[in-house]
C-alpha cells in the first residue's frame, strides 16, 4: 500500500489484488494479515472493513509548538536519572504495574504475559528512554509518563519525533490537569532537544487510551488484522 496506476483508487480494482494476494498465500495454510494505512485512506479503510479485517492499533502525533505553558504548583514534575529510578523502582513498578492490571481487567484487551517487571525495568533504564515522574508536596510519585527518542516513525523525513506513553496518574489526582502537565512536561523536555513531533500507539479498544491520546494527538495510522484459514 498504496497502490498506483490507473484506476488505483478504485475500491474493485484494490479489492481484486487482495483477493488474488490470498489465493496465493492461502494455499500455504491458515494466514494472519496485518495491514497498516493512513487515516486519511478513506476507501482503503472502508474496503478492508468490509472484507472482515478489525482495526486493533492506532498511532497519532502532536507537532510540538511553542507557546507558553503555566504548570500547576501542587506538585512538582522532574526526569528521573538511572540511579533515581533504581532506588525509586519500588514506587515506579506501583504505578506501572496498574497500567498491567488495567489492561487486563478487560477481555476485549489482551493477555499482556509480555508485560513483567524485567522488561519494563530494561526500558526504563534503556539510554534512549526518559522517565517523568510528579512528585506531591510529600515526596510521593503520583503520576509518571516516558518519552523515547529511539523510536523514531518519521525518520525518513528530515524531522526528528519520539515516541510517548505509559502515562499512569494515581486515582486521588485524576480530574485535575496533571495528565496534561505530564503531557506537557514532555514536550518542554523534547522540544529542548530539537524534536518536532510526538507520537504515541495504543489498542483501539482501550477507551481509556483513546480519550487520553486522541484529545491531543491527530490519529495518522490505524493496523488492521483478519485471519483466514484454509478449508
Amino acid at each position: 500500500m498504496p497502490v498506483y496506476g490507473y484506476y488505483a483508487s478504485s475500491e474493485k480494482t484494490l479489492s481484486k489484488l487482495f483477493c488474488k494476494l490470498s489465493d496465493i498465500v492461502i494455499s500455504n495454510g491458515d494466514t494472519k494479515f496485518q495491514i497498516n494505512l493512513y487515516a486519511h485512506d478513506y476507501e482503503a479503510l472502508a474496503l478492508f472493513s468490509m472484507i472482515q479485517f478489525g482495526y486493533i492499533y492506532e498511532q497519532g502525533r502532536l507537532e510540538i509548538t511553542d507557546y507558553p505553558y503555566q504548570f500547576n504548583d501542587t506538585y512538582t514534575i522532574k526526569t528521573l536519572e538511572k540511579d533515581e529510578i533504581e532506588k525509586r523502582w519500588d514506587e515506579i513498578w506501583t504505578l506501572t504495574d496498574a497500567i498491567i492490571k488495567h489492561l487486563k481487567q478487560a477481555p476485549v484487551f489482551y493477555p499482556g504475559y509480555e508485560f513483567t517487571e524485567q522488561v519494563y525495568k530494561e526500558f526504563f533504564m534503556d539510554s534512549e528512554t526518559n522517565l517523568h515522574i510528579a512528585l506531591s508536596k510529600d515526596d510521593k510519585i503520583i503520576g509518571m509518563i516516558e518519552s523515547n527518542s529511539e523510536l523514531d516513525v518519521f525518520a525518513f523525513h528530515s524531522t526528528k519525533s519520539v515516541n510517548v506513553g505509559e502515562i499512569y496518574v494515581m486515582p486521588k489526582y485524576r480530574g485535575s490537569s496533571l495528565s496534561k502537565d505530564l503531557l506537557q512536561f514532555v514536550i518542554e523536555h523534547e522540544k529542548q532537544k530539537d524534536a518536532r513531533y510526538l507520537w504515541a500507539g495504543h489498542g483501539t479498544a482501550n477507551p481509556n487510551a483513546r480519550g487520553f491520546w486522541n484529545k491531543y494527538f491527530k490519529t495518522y495510522q490505524y493496523e488492521l488484522v483478519r485471519a483466514i484459514k484454509k478449508y
